[in-house]
């Protein structure tokens, strides 16, 4: 755990106070946590520490300490204490059986501390117990890679912040959630409605307005209590930012644009009740362009976030997999929304609301028949009407928020009998006149005067589900007071540093700047944040940011996806004094970013590539000596050997642990720059005579982080680079690399899978087993059947240098290639079938499913950019058993990804990225010095700026230097010669 004095601050705020309170515990190792909140508390707590062993403790008295004599040991002080620490648990029963067991009344907290990619196995423990109320503390201090959370009661909850604040309604979550869930379910039914060409101009006109009022109005419970019930402020400021978001779907119409901004939202969410929201919301904008999977996955990313929402996801998902044709699992998932209704407390927020939520979910799908099929929120009152009854009926969603007193029902003998990839204009139609005839006013007391519809009609027109809104250019025009919301504007406060402090800014056309208000969102100052997320500090006076920024001339671009690409970053103080180089990114001061950011803006295109061709190669012996131009450290691929029929003496599963004590690890921690790559260029360019003439020079390792920058946002990376006689050498900061690293390692000790250096040697185990040193018929059988029992090491390698094209970018890449297949080709220019050798967990569950496909975005792009054409994965269990081998096609991994994957990615949006970087870096990195090429982790942008102003640094080897040097002198010599004679 990294604990900082921001961590010790937070934890003692959400402990509980009393006279005597107790604190355990439960897997506090060196008692260095629990000893400096002791510190940082009063007398009124008593802090105690659970441990197996008690050498492990170092801090903590011993009269502090309980021990149990092994992992899964209950400790019985538990029972008597009024807080549970778990930090860092090993497995989610381990709690399970201390609520079985220990749970009492006096109970009043859990904390849960541990990595953030873990809290998933862990949240359904706590939704599942009395301890369902869940709070994520962001920002507390911890690591980038941890996260703190509180467990409560839902019940003392509730009573607490009522006794705190003795007007507060005593409403739970019902209160703030039903809002939001309306903002929703009512801005979907617009784009629905606003996506058929049937709707007269005037009623879309109508329409508009109505979503705009609409999005103005405050719930009883905001207006009244928002200053006393703190809970609500999150939600107020969720409130604004989608304000903001639903604007750019229904006024700009760029949908696909839409869906990446609430994507960057969700990765910035501060709790899990928004993270939800948005969630819902990336889920739904994809419908609308017809992207099935990622509303699947979306939808599934919702259900163990927050459990009222629980039946909202089931239903949707249904919804998604009948268009998937996916009858089956659509069943299942309406019956799960309708079980978990009935059967557990989940409706209670709708009741208390007076909301009547239930479910219809027949399906006949041999004939391609369904029962209509729908969310019904009914509410008795004294106004009401009907809504768009000849609309399908999954499309017509409630809104509570405009009046409490509004009744609004769905014709739930709606029938859909035409199969969905023809669909039946008779059926899936909006006519106008019937709409306006059966709703002719929007009767709304409580929130303003009512909104007449009008007598307009037009022709009936098929109405066509799920695809992008299509609006006349003359209702655009009408409407152009509304596109003022069109925008994000962003201040991180006057703290901030010249690099993080920029006002952003979309052009849009002829956009006005309204006075929209004051909002605070306290976010983190991630580069997401800083893209997509409306951030203003709570000292910072909007109306004067407005001004300023309307002062900025705004050219007019036609779409979304074009304005992305003329946004730019300006301190406050110098807006619209930035001259700003579209090829060459966003320059401030020094610093010059390149935006990743939305990466849609990289999709649609085909950047132009050369296959990889092998120019040179080098070998590492087994000393780790260079040898340029020798296949000494060529191996061979020859699949291990495991469970052979009719032969007893062979173990299976493989333990890929076997031989670690006698491991030769080599140490490398030292930097070696391009040292081998450049002086087997020497040796190359010795041999052929002339000169490798390309624009970039680097490892593989760099152009990897490269290539899946618009999907790797959670690490950061650092590359140094020079210009020397027009070619750009790029290497690793090597500072940067031994922190990550170190920091890596401690992550890796703090977690519940293997050691790091462990599971690194199962690399090299499979590495071993999988590999020859000579060619399959020239090695013996027993050098085949022994390679379990040999010494694994990690000193001999060998390098292939390719020249490759990527865009308008020639270059140079090395990297290691583990082996090839059969033979290597002495003609260079036949490609090798070279084999990329991996291990990975077996997948067991769908996260598991999501973590490979993660990997596989690394795996694809390291064997893309040398040419190799098939990666084997070895799927090991939790403790490094080999179970089984697949080999995979690295050209048709992009492909099964976008079929099958759950981590989508593009391969082409990669690409399409790393051609217009690389040209970027043309431009940028010139003349003499060093420059530094970084990301931080969460960045929306690559910064690229100096950090010498003469020389190469030790990028290049001074061999290298002078073989240069010597080559351009007999080339100006030959050049003078040649001008001489003639």
């Amino acid at each position: 755990m990294a604990i900082s004095q921001p961590l010790l601050h937070n934890l003692a705020n959400v402990l509980p106070q009393g006279p005597a309170i107790s604190v355990l515990s439960i897997g506090s190792g060196t008692g260095l946590l629990e000893s400096l909140l002791i510190e940082s508390l009063d007398d009124s707590y008593d802090i105690c520490g659970v441990e197996v062993s008690p050498k492990v403790n170092k801090y903590l008295p011993e009269q502090d300490m309980f021990f149990v004599g092994g992992t899964w040991d209950l400790c019985p002080q538990a029972g008597k204490s009024h807080v549970w620490v778990f930090t860092y648990p090993r497995e989610p029963k381990l709690i399970v059986q201390y609520l079985e067991l220990h749970d009492h009344a006096n109970l009043s907290k859990i904390i849960w501390l541990g990595p953030k990619m873990d809290w998933q196995d862990y949240e359904g423990v706590f939704a599942s117990s009395r301890f369902s109320h869940l709070t994520v503390l962001e920002d507390c201090g911890a690591a980038t890679y941890e996260t703190v959370v509180v467990a409560e009661p839902r019940q003392a909850r509730r009573a607490y912040m009522c006794s705190k604040h003795e007007n507060a309604p005593d409403a739970g979550d019902a209160t703030l959630i039903m809002p939001i869930i309306d903002h929703i379910m009512l801005a979907w039914l617009l784009c629905f409605v606003n996506n058929s060409r049937g709707c007269s101009l005037h009623f879309w006109t109508v329409l508009s307005r109505f979503a705009k009022d609409w999005f103005a109005v405050m719930t009883p419970m905001e207006t009244d209590s928002m200053q006393r019930y703190p809970s609500a402020l999150q939600h107020k400021e969720l409130r604004d930012v989608w304000n903001h978001a639903s604007f750019l779907v229904h006024i700009a119409y760029d949908l696909d644009w839409a869906v990446r901004q609430f994507e960057l939202l969700e990765r910035a969410a501060p709790n899990c009740l928004i993270k939800a929201i948005l969630l819902l919301n990336i889920g739904i904008i994809s419908c609308l362009v017809a992207e099935y999977r990622s509303a699947e996955t979306a939808f599934q990313k919702v259900l163990p976030l927050h459990p009222f929402l629980a039946p909202l996801a089931h239903y949707l998902l249904g919804v998604v997999r009948f268009e998937l044709a996916d009858y089956e699992q659509a069943q299942i998932s309406f019956k799960l929304c309708a079980y978990i209704l009935k059967q557990t407390d989940h409706n209670r927020p709708y009741h208390h609301l007076g909301l009547d939520f239930t479910l219809s979910y027949r399906l006949v799908a041999e004939n391609e028949e369904i029962a209509a099929y729908e969310w019904t929120l009914k509410q008795k009152g004294r106004y009401g009407f009907r809504l768009l009854n000849r609309m399908p009926a999954l499309l017509v969603f409630s809104s509570t928020v405009l009046n409490d007193k509004v009744e609004l029902c769905c014709d739930r003998t709606t029938r859909l009998q035409t199969p969905r990839s023809a669909v039946s204009s008779s059926v899936f139609s909006t006519p106008s006149d019937s709409v306006l005839s059966t709703a002719k006013t929007f009767d709304s007391p409580a929130s303003g005067p009512a909104l007449d519809l009008g007598t307009h009609t037009s022709p009936v027109i098929p109405w066509r589900p799920f695809k992008k809104p299509m609006v006349p250019r003359a209702a655009q025009a009408e409407t152009s007071n509304l596109r003022s919301l069109a925008h994000f504007l962003k201040y991180t406060g006057p703290e901030a540093s010249q690099a993080t402090r920029a006002t952003e800014v979309v052009n849009t056309p002829e956009i006005a700047f309204p006075a929209i208000g004051h909002a605070s969102i306290p976010t983190r100052r991630t580069g997401s944040v800083r893209q997509a997320l409306l951030q203003v500090s709570e000292q910072a006076d909007m109306s004067s940011l407005l001004r300023k920024a309307s002062t900025l001339t705004l050219k007019k671009t036609s779409s979304i996806r074009q304005m992305t690409k003329t946004v730019f970053n300006t301190p406050i103080d110098q807006l619209g004094a930035v001259n700003v180089d579209q090829s060459r990114g966003i320059e401030r001061g020094r610093v010059i970013r390149f935006l990743v950011e939305p990466i849609q803006q990289f999709a649609g295109t085909n950047t132009r590539i050369k296959k990889p061709t092998e120019i040179a190669f080098f070998s590492y012996d087994s000393e780790h000596k260079l040898k340029p131009l020798d296949n000494e450290s060529l191996k061979y691929y020859y699949p291990p050997f495991f469970n052979i029929p009719g032969h007893h003496d062979n173990r299976f599963p493989v333990d890929l642990s076997k031989g670690y004590d006698s491991f030769r690890q080599r140490d490398d921690s030292g930097d070696e720059h391009l040292d081998g790559l450049l002086d087997t260029l020497v040796e190359t360019e010795k041999r052929n005579g002339k000169k490798i003439e390309v624009d970039l020079v680097t490892w593989r390792g760099m152009m990897t982080r490269i290539l899946t920058a618009p999907y790797e946002m959670e690490d950061g990376f650092e590359m140094n680079a020079t210009c020397f006689q027009g070619t750009i050498y790029i290497e690793e900061n090597h500072a940067y690399k031994a922190a990550a690293r170190e920091a890596q390692k401690a992550r890796f000790s703090r977690s519940r899978g293997p050691p790091q250096d462990m599971a690194m040697y199962w690399g090299y185990k499979f590495e071993t087993l999988s590999l020859l040193n000579k060619p399959w018929g020239e090695t013996t059988r027993e050098e085949i059947e022994g390679r379990e029992d040999e010494v694994v090491d990690n000193y001999a390698q060998y390098c292939s240098i390719c020249r490759t094209e990527i865009g308008g970018a020639s270059m140079v890449i090395g990297g290691e290639v583990d082996g090839v297949l059969g033979y290597k080709p002495d003609d260079p220019q036949a490609p090798a079938r070279w084999v990329e050798l991996k291990t990975s967990k077996q997948p067991e569950h769908e996260r598991d499913r999501w973590v490979l496909d993660k990997k596989l975005l690394k795996f694809w792009a390291q064997s893309f950019l040398l040419n190799v054409p098939k990666i084997i994965i070895g799927f090991r269990s939790r403790d490094g058993k080999l179970l089984n081998i697949e080999e995979l096609s690295t050209q048709q991994i992009p492909s099964k990804i976008q079929q099958q994957g759950t981590y989508k990615w593009n391969g082409n949006i990669c690409i399409n990225f790393t051609g217009q970087f690389l040209d970027f870096l043309k431009q940028t990195i010139v003349g003499d010095g060093v420059w530094r090429i970084r990301r931080e982790a969460k960045s929306t942008a690559i910064e690229v700026f100096k950090v010498e102003e003469t020389g190469t640094g030790n990028i290049l080897t001074q061999n290298f230097i002078d073989h240069r040097n010597k080559l351009l002198a007999g080339e100006i010599a030959t050049a003078l010669k040649d001008r001489g004679t003639a």
